[in-house]
């Protein structure tokens, strides 16, 4: 009986070592995606976030539900919860899958925009050296 729990309290610990580690692992990863999406925004982007937040906003929240889970679930493994705190961790997973959702999203419906962006500021950049140089060209004709 005596080796039963003992086989038990190890296969616990090792089932808690596992949750802890494939947390960390998960949010790390995510993290990493996240932080590589913050840094490829340019001022382009962070223009169209001002015009239009909504996507970047749903990122920015499915990364705080990440955060929040990882509390819950070393909050979890901290009181000893292990088998409540395997269920938070599928629910992690499931939540950085939405952050990977919102970041894919972000950045088509984003990409877009911007390449918008860009063409209206050329345009505009054509059309203002285009009067300058009319302008000029107008003046000398003139003499």
């Amino acid at each position: 009986m005596i080796r039963i729990l003992i086989a038990l309290v190890v296969f616990t610990s090792v089932a808690h070592a596992d949750t802890a580690s494939d947390a960390k692992k998960v949010t790390d990863d995510a993290f990493k995606r996240f932080a590589a999406l913050e840094s490829d925004r340019g001022p382009m982007w962070k223009a169209w976030d001002l015009i239009d937040s909504s996507a970047w906003d749903n990122v920015k929240h499915s990364r705080d539900y990440v955060i929040e889970r990882k509390g819950e679930i070393d909050k979890r493994l901290k009181n000893g919860e292990n088998v409540d705190a395997e269920l938070k961790l599928d629910e992690l997973k499931r939540d950085v899958n939405e952050l990977d959702q919102e970041i894919a999203a972000y950045r088509s419906s984003t990409g877009g925009n911007v390449w918008k962006l860009y063409g209206g500021a050329a345009l505009f950049i054509v059309a203002v050296f285009g009067m300058s140089i009319l302008r000029f060209l107008r003046s000398r004709v003139r003499r």
